[in-house]
């Protein structure tokens, strides 16, 4: 966890005895060192501290239901519904309505077991303590027939001393899981009040009484599984003198170029233990230490270092174009000479989150390091509904496709999981600012005495463990759940008091106790939407009741199926953190999870995949608002067009609002925009930029634009007036730079009008440099015969932004057939390859897809006729340009058409 790495040391003829005995009796039960969460791995040199991994492939675990009828073996970390699946007991889960028709795995009880000998060198120590990162959820364990510990908690470390329960020779762990549904149900009737929570398609009820992923249960978005299973590593941990834990690493600016790094280090430990515990960052050459003397059990030592000069740690677009983390080392040495240590990444910065008071309300924006940011970004949900399934390559590629569109946040949403370590050391090294959230979405909770206690340890191990990334820039209480009391259920409308303190109780008096407890160095914020606080003090914290959901203070949610080519159906926030519209996935992933037999619009999979129930008639009316609706005799292809319009709309749609509040940097003081959302769980109709497999949708190719450092941007208000604005969030002035307008024809690309301007802008700064009545620049045309390309240049006619304006309804626009060429396919690397393109005739959204796994450089762009287009593919592995030339096709908007 957070990149820590504990070293261990037995003398190598320990070493040498326990892999042999390991090898040959249960050679799947390697014992290596390894860098995975709050663990003291086996490495070499003294017998004091020894881990020993309980993780597996197949083979080594076996799991069951209840009543025996059905057995495989399990790969740990990992899940029931994978290890059936691997065994051949269960289909593909994703495939077609596979989520319903095998509901029965989440509502069996499951036990996992396996036989293991016990490294020699791990019972040469007076302690044996049996660690589990994470078990999902509710599980009784035993060792040897003994039950050692109860877990109710998919987010806590669990650990539990085993020293008189563990043997030398084989030792039977059992690890049996409660059905989480039935358990949730079972909390829910017994308590004395319902406490109500969103219901989404084919869910199983009462989320909210169980500590695990909300959206396991389903969601507007995703299938219902609710996995059980041993889901983070699993071992044994032993020491004779102290081992350390667990720690907490706080990051105090001083000044700009001075900082206290404050490390609070668990050493767990036998009775008058002593030794040093010390703190060191190499590269800055900066060390202290603390001579100790323990008590049995949990201790916690403080350790300060004074670190001056580091290099800061910047979001991306901002300071230097990498950024560096340091490596902080803890160490602990016993008075017998075993050894403990763990490493965690750090970065230096200065975050803070301005809500100062304005004449209409109160800002809100994030400063790093003193410096204003627009954040701009995406929400994340869990890449999978089986996190085993999520490897190191899905989140590089994730979270660099984020980067590649331009963005320097992503907001992890308050239902899905606290992500593994890869993700912030991911987002650390790529200047990707977090949002993080805690668990909680969507719901009221309960407030019974159990189950705060639970939530507090929750979230004090998971600050711990996140709060040295220099990523993680806020904590947020829970999504959505101050506007739910506010209006949503019955129950808190009729009972608003009840409710009221409920919530209260839950998220300021539990989560941010808990949360101030461990981390001062960063804003809490109590819910997403909310106001700002009326006051947030060491002392107190007073929120403000009511609209929780305001455009003058706070951060604001919005989703609307009004015509988004309107621009007066935006609020005008101070800072946008979900917003968006959905489309259908690409064929080439719809595919992957439907029969062809289901390609056909309005067939009962389309109706299935989709958990928002009103979004396939909305996403018809707004493909029919402004475009015709694709028709075509053979239903697949007109399913298959139906697909790439669904794109188109959601493309523009999440484009014009994007665009919209980031010109509202200057007026509005508007200064985030993070959309609905980035990636996908599972293959459906979602509101993702980016589907299951990660491809692109359009959407996603748009934000490479939208959110790129220099944006052009127009729209029209009042009717008949264009207007057009600049943004630059660059830290230097733009001086003399050029605007251009052409007014090109749909029926042959010729050039109808030109308008241009020159213009300066300030630094990170919104500013209109253009407007004019559109009757006056177009003439006695028609709006439907032409459209608006701006281009943006600086003084040395290099290309800033480039941008569209469409002047009337697809609907009413008479498209010409065209004849799209692609040529000159040549190699970059042997990942990599470039392409050109040309068009015999205006061709509007021309789409590249090929079944080559990766993406192209732009996608879903205007082609003009007479006019070559340079477009890059980039492979996720090595290719043949010629397969690509094979099998790339395109389509544009004339095609849709009968």
């Amino acid at each position: 966890m957070v990149s820590m790495r504990r070293t261990v040391v037995p003398t190598l003829a320990v070493w040498a005895a326990a892999v042999a005995v390991l090898a040959v009796a249960f050679p799947f039960l390697a014992v290596h060192p390894r860098a995975h969460g709050h663990r003291a791995d086996a490495a070499s040199s003294s017998p004091g501290v020894w881990y020993q991994s309980l993780e597996g492939g197949s083979g080594a675990w076996t799991v069951a239901n209840a009543n025996g009828s059905i057995a495989a073996a399990a790969t740990v970390p990992g899940d029931v519904h994978t290890a059936l699946y691997s065994a051949g007991l269960i289909p593909d889960p994703y495939w077609r309505d596979n989520d319903v028709t095998y509901r029965w795995v989440a509502l069996d009880d499951w036990t996992y077991s396996m036989k293991f000998v016990a490294d020699s060198g791990l019972l040469l120590n007076k302690v044996v303590m049996l660690v589990c990162e994470g078990l999902d959820t509710v599980a009784t364990v035993t060792l040897n027939s003994v039950q050692i510990g109860q877990t109710d908690n998919q987010f806590r470390r669990y650990s539990w001393d085993v020293s008189n329960v563990i043997t030398s020779g084989y030792n039977t762990i059992s690890i049996k899981f409660q059905s989480a549904a039935t358990y949730a149900a079972d909390k829910a009737q017994a308590y004395p009040y319902s406490v109500p929570f969103t219901a989404y398609p084919t869910q199983e009820p009462y989320r909210n009484f169980i500590r695990k992923s909300q959206c396991s249960f389903a969601w507007d978005w995703g299938p219902c599984f609710i996995p059980q299973g041993i889901w983070k590593a699993i071992g044994l941990q032993s020491y004779s003198e102290a081992v350390i834990t667990d720690s907490s690493v706080q990051i105090f600016p001083v000044s700009s170029s001075i900082f206290t790094v404050m490390s609070r280090v668990e050493l767990t430990a036998t009775a008058g233990a002593t030794g040093k515990l010390v703190a060191s960052i190499p590269d800055l050459g900066v060390s202290a230490s603390q001579q100790v003397t323990l008590q049995e059990g949990s201790n916690w030592i403080i350790v300060n270092l004074t670190c001056q000069n580091p290099d800061l740690w910047w979001p991306v677009g901002l300071g230097p174009s990498t950024r560096k983390i340091y490596e902080l080392q803890l160490t602990f040495t016993g008075g017998l000479l075993s050894e403990s240590s763990i490493s965690r990444n750090v970065g230096f910065r200065d975050v803070k989150v301005v809500q100062d008071e304005l004449s209409d309300g109160e800002s809100f924006y994030f400063t790093v390091n003193g410096v204003p940011v627009f954040a701009k970004g995406a929400n994340w949900i869990p890449a999978d509904s089986f996190h085993s399934r999520v490897t190191h390559d899905i989140l590089q590629a994730l979270l660099q496709s984020a980067v590649d569109a331009n963005m320097n946040i992503v907001r992890v949403w308050g239902g899905g999981i606290y992500q593994n370590d890869e993700f912030y050391d991911l987002a650390d090294e790529m200047g990707l600012m977090v949002w993080q959230e805690f668990m909680f979405a969507c719901s009221l909770y309960p407030r019974d005495k159990t189950f705060l206690a639970n939530v507090a340890e929750e979230v004090a191990q998971q600050v711990r463990r996140l709060e040295s990334h220099p990523s993680v820039v806020i904590w947020g209480a829970n999504n959505e759940n101050e506007v739910a009391l506010a209006g949503w259920y019955e129950e808190s409308n009729e009972n608003k008091q009840l409710y009221t303190v409920d919530y209260s109780i839950l998220y300021i008096n539990t989560i941010r106790t808990s949360v101030r407890n461990e981390d001062m160095t960063r804003d809490f914020q109590s819910s997403s939407p909310t106001n700002a606080p009326l006051v947030d003090s060491n002392e107190m914290w007073v929120g403000r009741w009511g609209d929780g959901n305001s455009e003058t203070s706070g951060d604001l949610h919005f989703y609307s199926g009004s015509d988004c080519w309107d621009v007066d159906t935006f609020p005008n926030p101070r800072f946008a953190s979900e917003y968006g519209y959905q489309s259908f996935p690409s064929m080439y992933t719809w595919s992957e999870a439907t029969d062809p037999s289901d390609w056909y619009i309005d067939s009962p999979m389309m109706e299935h995949r989709q958990h928002s129930p009103s979004w396939n008639e909305m996403l018809d009316d707004m493909i029919s608002l402004h475009f015709k609706f694709p028709a075509n005799p053979d239903a697949t292809q007109q399913f298959e067009y139906y697909v790439y319009v669904s794109q188109i709309v959601q493309g523009l749609c999440v484009k014009y609002e994007s665009e919209h509040y980031r010109r509202g940097r200057e007026a509005y003081t508007t200064m985030g925009a993070i959309y609905w959302q980035l990636n996908d769980i599972w293959q459906g109709p979602t509101w993702s930029s980016m589907e299951y497999n990660g491809r692109w949708k359009l959407a996603h190719n748009y934000a490479v634009d939208f959110f790129a450092p220099t944006l052009i941007s127009s729209y029209e208000k009042p009717v008949n007036t264009l207007q057009v604005y600049a943004v630059s969030d660059l830290e230097d002035s733009i001086t003399s730079s050029s605007l251009l307008i052409e007014a090109v024809s749909w029926a042959d690309g010729s050039v109808l009008g030109k308008w241009s301007t020159t213009f300066s802008i300030n630094p990170q700064t919104s500013s209109k440099v253009y407007s004019n009545t559109i009757s006056s620049m177009i003439g006695a045309r028609k709006r439907s015969e032409c459209v608006f390309v701006l281009t943006w240049t600086n003084s040395l006619g290099e290309l800033l932004s480039e941008n569209t304006f469409f002047l009337s309804d697809f609907q009413d626009v008479s498209l010409p057939s065209p004849n799209i060429t692609v040529s000159n396919v040549t190699s970059i690397d042997e990942s990599s390859a470039r392409l050109t393109l040309s068009s015999s005739t205006m061709a509007p959204f021309v789409f590249l897809q090929t079944s080559i796994p990766g993406r192209f450089s732009k996608n879903g762009f205007l082609i003009r006729p007479k006019t070559i287009y340079t477009v890059e593919f980039y492979g996720k592995s090595a290719f043949n340009p010629e397969d690509l030339l094979g099998n790339l096709t395109t389509t544009s908007l004339r095609e849709t058409y009968i």
